[in-house]
């Protein structure tokens, strides 16, 4: 089954797939390239951004689909930041055998109020429209990491609240707001996760 989407892949070892949000997958995971001496790191272009397919709009529905193919072909560590982690969450919940484990980075608040109607929302589908089976991927045991920036009650009440879901480890790094994964310790904090979730995985 071909890919509908862009993909990059450094490095080598076992695969790491790192899908963006608002921002162009480049700058969203320049920091965490490093990684590529021991991880072949697999870097996601969402459908809408080049050089991967337009879009009318961004979808998490969408964004699943194109995800799942590539993880058919290999199962990988998932981690996704903003919308992008919207995307894997509803794949994880519809096929988490995919998922060798997941990293939230925080999302949007899911399945809430619907989003109001305005420009930003007829651009992008709200991610209160997605109501992923977080319990599912909890049950099939997926290792689970659920980060957030320590800059914003309301979004630290959601990834709590997400984490308790998932049975997830929960951490908050302060340091650059809401690009979590720009803050100091993040990429070393990612390794030490996906080595635990390496070794459970046996």
């Amino acid at each position: 089954m071909a890919s509908s989407v862009a993909v990059r892949v450094i490095g080598s070892g076992p695969a790491v797939m790192l899908v963006h949000g608002a921002v162009a997958s480049g700058p969203t995971w320049k920091a965490q390239e490093d990684l590529a001496t021991r991880w072949r790191m697999v870097i996601v272009t969402r459908r809408g951004f080049r050089p991967s397919p337009a879009a009318d709009r961004q979808d998490f529905a969408a964004d699943a689909r194109d995800l799942e193919k590539l993880l058919r072909r290999e199962p990988a560590h998932c981690v996704g930041f903003d919308y992008g982690a919207v995307g894997l969450a509803v794949l994880a919940g519809g096929a988490p055998a995919l998922i060798r484990s997941l990293t939230l980075i925080e999302p949007p608040p899911l399945a809430t109020a619907p989003a109001a109607d305005d420009s930003e929302a007829a651009q992008t589908r709200p991610a209160s429209e997605a109501d992923p089976d977080l319990a599912a991927v909890a049950a099939a045991g997926v290792p689970s990491l659920v980060l957030s920036g320590d800059h914003d009650p309301e979004m630290e009440a959601s990834c709590d609240s997400l984490a308790g879901e998932l049975d997830a480890q929960r951490d908050r790094l302060a340091g650059a707001g809401h690009a979590v994964q720009r803050a100091p310790g993040f990429s070393r904090r990612l390794e030490q996760f996906l080595f635990g979730a390496e070794t459970s995985r046996r």
